[in-house]
């Protein structure tokens, strides 16, 4: 994040011990049984100082960038590997291997994330005099949106999983805990993000590179609507309504800044950097363009003419670059996580589903103009055809398609349709639960494997 000092030292050493429980034993390293928080978060400024350290977790390949842009586009139809990676391409086949490297570093990282949350709930309670009342429920309103973030992630990955609410390294165990049912871990993130909206939404206002009131009630919406509480969806996002407006042009969201479409962004820079541009540009250009825009994303973009295609650009003797991303050097671009665009679509989606066309309708058609394409017209029939097909070509390398089509009921036909992608119906849409995880978590045991693994 811009201005910030991401970690200090013992902050630092303290969140690489609680990155994952099961790195002490795949690792042998011998477990501290526990580290007093008291000693790490003891005023306002290791606090601040912790709290940067979780969205520099939240920053991390595979939570909000990195591989969850990349195999969730590969897994759809939004990308295709062009590379040399046996783990990208397990994933652009609908293959994953057990013991695959990146769905295990997806896995990690939302962990990570969860157990740097954990520590810093602790320390705030241990401090909690010392800070003022909106002090408190500032930390720990972000804090905890960022662990319903994580339990979303994961649900939507992996169904059912493991809770945890507690720090290991503050409670000295390490042995894992057992998977519990996918309405039990949407359960916490949905308690996670009422706290974070309850605490944020009269004293943080959300600024772009900071979870706010706003922010927070778009993941709660993103939630809802997973879950099947279209009403509760479509009242946060009409919450959301008036406080954000769309760019003039679809490109500017792919610059550095806070723009009007702003809700929540990444800030990289270039000592502090993501491989976006690195996987997506060709080496001609100082990338090593492993992963590339589908036919089926391309064809949908021409097919739908206006402004979006312009961010697939020429680079070399390669056509169609994403150029979303262009600092292949020092992977300073700034990664979009919520723009206004998706609180339009998300509208949309939710009004089709409570059968309110016209709000439907009128709501992509705000997005579309902004793209300069010609209208559409939502019905019964149509929307999840419509809505599908509009969030690819709005959202294609910002992390959302492999969600977008299986929310919408289309994934297993898009799969099945791919060309070399392998469908198994028993595996029901879901990531296979690591090797890794099962070995070193005696809570876990191959039964306890997705179906199809």
């Amino acid at each position: 994040m811009k201005n910030i000092l991401k970690f200090s030292i013992f902050i630092f050493a303290t969140f690489s011990l609680v990155s994952c429980a099961d790195d002490f034993v795949e690792n042998n390293v011998e477990p501290v049984t526990s580290i007093p928080v008291t000693e790490l978060i003891v005023d306002l400024q290791t606090a601040q100082a912790a709290l940067n350290g979780i969205y520099a977790a939240a920053q991390n390949d595979g939570f909000f960038q990195g591989d969850a842009i990349y195999q969730n586009g590969l897994y759809s139809d939004e990308l295709v590997h062009t590379g040399s990676f046996p783990s990208f391409a397990e994933f652009a086949g609908n293959d994953i291997a057990t013991n695959n490297v990146e769905n295990l570093g997806i896995w990690q990282a939302n962990y990570d994330v969860i157990f740097d949350v954990n520590f810093f709930i602790a320390g705030i309670e241990a401090i909690s005099g010392q800070l003022t009342a909106a002090q408190t429920s500032s930390f720990l309103g972000q804090a905890r949106a960022l662990r319903g973030v994580a339990y979303l992630n994961l649900g939507r990955l992996f169904g059912a999983v493991p809770v945890y609410l507690e720090s290991p390294i503050i409670t000295g165990d390490f042995e894992g805990s057992p998977r519990v049912p996918l309405a039990q871990v949407y359960e916490q993130s949905l308690a996670d993000l009422n706290f974070a909206v309850d605490q944020l939404s009269s004293i943080n206002a959300d600024d772009g590179y900071f979870i706010g009131e706003y922010s927070a009630r778009f993941f709660r919406a993103k939630l809802n609507t997973e879950t099947g509480d279209y009403a509760a969806a479509m009242q946060d996002l009409n919450a959301i309504e008036g406080n954000f407006s769309l760019t003039s042009s679809y490109s500017q969201n792919f610059s550095d800044g806070i723009k009007s479409e702003t809700i929540f962004k990444l800030d990289f820079s270039i000592t502090d950097g993501n491989g976006l541009a690195f996987f997506f540009y060709p080496s001609s250009d100082g990338g090593r363009r492993e992963v590339f825009a589908s036919q089926t994303l391309i064809d949908a973009i021409a097919a739908d003419g206006g402004s979006r295609g312009d961010l697939l650009v020429t680079v070399g003797n390669f056509d169609n670059i994403i150029n979303k991303y262009d600092d292949t050097a020092n992977g300073s671009d700034e990664v979009n996580v919520i723009r206004y665009a998706d609180v339009l679509l998300y509208q949309a989606e939710v009004a089709a589903r409570m059968n309110q066309f016209g709000v439907a309708t009128t709501k992509v058609n705000q997005v579309r103009q902004r793209a300069g394409v010609a209208p559409v017209t939502v019905t019964a029939g149509n929307f999840r055809d419509i809505l599908s097909r509009e969030r690819l070509v709005e959202f294609y390398a910002e992390g959302h398609r492999w969600y977008d089509i299986k929310r919408l009921g289309v994934a297993d036909q898009i799969i099945q349709d791919k060309p070399g992608s392998v469908f198994i119906p028993a595996r029901m849409n879901l990531w296979p639960i690591p090797s890794d995880e099962i070995d070193t978590n005696s809570n876990i045991s191959q039964a306890d494997q997705n179906p199809g693994y």
